[in-house]
């Protein structure tokens, strides 16, 4: 699949390449061919962005096909004097759940379904801000990841559990996330 990604990558590359060499003669002609150049890249840019989410997504669904596992992912938080103001979880690079609205930001189960069996990571980060007189002013980011299996034909939940480390602990490392995993037993 790397090889495939370089090779459209290249392909990309030529076809936003200008067809002729020009001389610049002037501010407005170099202003010009710059703007011509960052079009150029980033419509490479997002036609790269477009193909990995495709590859991904033929991934995934093939899942379905050729053996699978299955995820459940819950998230809670037992933070004390802290607001989730943004949220986004990741697996195995591909977003499984994203907030931005404060209002929006679920706690629960957040994903619930199959994917390829063997070993995956979960990548998380979640920003809060603080809303009480101790915490007034902090604006927190926890970012972390978490590797995991999951067995063939099996149900794995994961939890992501954020919550005080102490409530001794100075701000920052007052904070903290963990991680539980648990595969359902054989039926």
């Amino acid at each position: 699949m790397s090889r495939t990604l370089s090779m459209l990558v290249f392909v990309l590359a030529l076809g936003a390449a200008p067809a002729s060499a020009q001389t610049i003669t002037d501010d407005a002609s170099a202003a010009d061919s710059l703007r011509e150049l960052q079009h150029g890249a980033e419509s490479v840019s997002s036609g790269l962005a477009e193909v990995q989410r495709s590859l991904l997504g033929i991934r995934w669904r093939g899942a379905d096909e050729v053996g699978s596992a299955r995820l459940v992912l819950t998230y809670e938080d037992h933070f004390v004097g802290l607001t989730p103001i943004a949220a986004r979880f990741s697996l195995d690079g591909q977003s499984i759940y994203t907030a931005t609205d404060p209002a929006a930001i679920e706690r629960g189960q957040i994903y619930a379904g199959p994917i390829p069996s063997g070993p995956h990571v979960l990548t998380m980060e979640l920003r809060y801000r603080g809303d009480i007189l101790y915490t007034t002013g902090y604006r927190i980011a926890l970012r972390s990841s978490y590797g995991f299996a999951t067995p063939l034909d099996r149900t794995t939940h994961v939890r992501v559990i954020g919550h005080d480390r102490s409530p001794f602990a100075a701000p920052p490392d007052r904070w903290t996330v963990d991680f539980a995993a648990e595969t359902d037993p054989t039926e």
